[in-house]
């Protein structure tokens, strides 16, 4: 396997993982997360392999072919099993009988105005670290693609 083949296989399992993290890791309702885990399944699993495997001129026997299958069983085994425990969760949720007490002395103090301004600068570098994670892949996208194609 040449230097070029390896190098893309190292960015389509690190796209694959942004991407998988992407979906987990969004602010949706669980069964738009689970959906959305399904389309990752499908690219990354059946239409990635199907067209990249011909582009790459990759023979069956090769190590580019052995990577490229470890990235489809991983895609497909993680993904439905993430996407049916949130469906699950969703079903549960909504199927679930609630009662809904309202009982203000059980109320607890959130805290002072100081612990609010730190949990609040946590999650603004936490979201900085999720765009940046979201820019690489796009990145190693392009490049996948890049390379496949030339």
């Amino acid at each position: 396997m040449n230097k070029i083949s390896f190098f893309s296989m190292l960015c389509l399992i690190a796209s694959y993982i942004f991407s998988f993290a992407l979906a987990v890791m969004s602010k949706r309702r669980l069964d738009e997360k689970a959906f959305l885990l399904m389309f990752i399944a499908i690219w990354f699993g059946v239409m990635l392999p199907k067209h990249l495997l011909p582009n790459l001129n990759i023979v069956e026997n090769s190590m580019a072919y052995f990577y490229v299958d470890i990235v489809k069983d991983l895609a497909l085994l993680s993904c439905a099993g993430a996407a049916g425990s949130l469906f699950a969760t969703f079903a549960e949720s909504h199927t679930a009988v609630k009662k809904i007490g309202h009982h203000h002395d059980e109320c607890k103090f959130l805290g002072s105005l100081q612990e609010v301004k730190a949990v609040s600068a946590k999650v603004s570098k936490l979201t900085k670290v999720l765009y940046i994670s979201i820019s690489v892949q796009a990145l190693l996208v392009v490049i996948i693609l890049f390379l496949t194609l030339s």
